[in-house]
């Protein structure tokens, strides 16, 4: 009878204790997902407006040149 108490103890200790230390990591891995994710928006978002001002600065220039028609401004939008 003791054997098994003493065992149901132990076993629910190491339960207790691995638990803590598996929150810890899940916690830990959840801040570091995060982090990778606000990185990768805000790279995304830097690659976007960088295109932006790109397209408007070709636009611009065919603008200037006065060379542009509907059908060029689509292909250049990519609104094909």
């Amino acid at each position: 009878m003791e054997i098994g108490i003493l065992t149901i103890v132990i076993a629910v200790l190491t339960v207790w204790y691995l638990g803590s230390s598996i929150n810890t990591i899940i916690g830990k891995s959840g801040k570091l997902a995060e982090r990778e994710f606000e990185e990768f928006e805000l790279s995304q978002a830097e690659r976007i407006k960088k295109s932006n001002i790109e397209r408007s600065v070709r636009v611009q220039a065919l603008v200037t040149e006065g060379t542009l028609s509907k059908e060029d401004l689509r292909k250049l939008l990519d609104l094909d």
